[in-house]
């Protein structure tokens, strides 16, 4: 499989609310956030049995409801875990552990858009330059 579809089989389609609480000025925008626990990580090494511990201690983590779970969908232990929240297993978030420090996943929409933008500002500047040239 590409790595487009492997992308697109753990990202959400749709972003996730980005901030704890929308109407509070002080809240996290957790798309801009990194948590990185140096006394867990200073007692025990990351493993695939650990790592949903380490993850709840994080901003990241919300008690799952009725239908929530979190998953461990990809692991290259012992510097990368990639975990997913479902809800009725259906991906709401994705969030990475790289070497301890937990990240949110940006929605796939929001990373094809940023390719997207790329490929058009790459070829506006390359039909500059053809035109300069001629």
């Amino acid at each position: 499989s590409s790595p487009l579809s492997l992308l697109s089989s753990l990202l959400p389609a749709t972003p996730p609310p980005l901030t704890m609480a929308e109407d509070d000025p002080s809240a996290v925008n957790l798309a801009e956030t990194a948590f990185k626990d140096e006394a867990f990580l200073g007692l025990s090494p990351l493993s695939k049995y650990n790592v949903l511990e380490y993850f709840s201690r994080s901003p990241f983590y919300a008690a799952p409801g009725p239908g929530q779970e979190y998953v461990i969908v990809e692991e290259q232990e012992p510097h990368l875990y990639v975990i997913q929240k479902r809800a009725d297993r259906k991906a709401v978030a994705v969030f990475f552990i790289l070497d301890g420090s937990i990240f949110q996943a940006p929605p796939l929409a929001a990373v094809l858009r940023a390719r997207c933008d790329r490929f058009e500002h790459n070829m506006k500047k390359a039909f500059k330059s053809w035109r300069e040239a001629c």
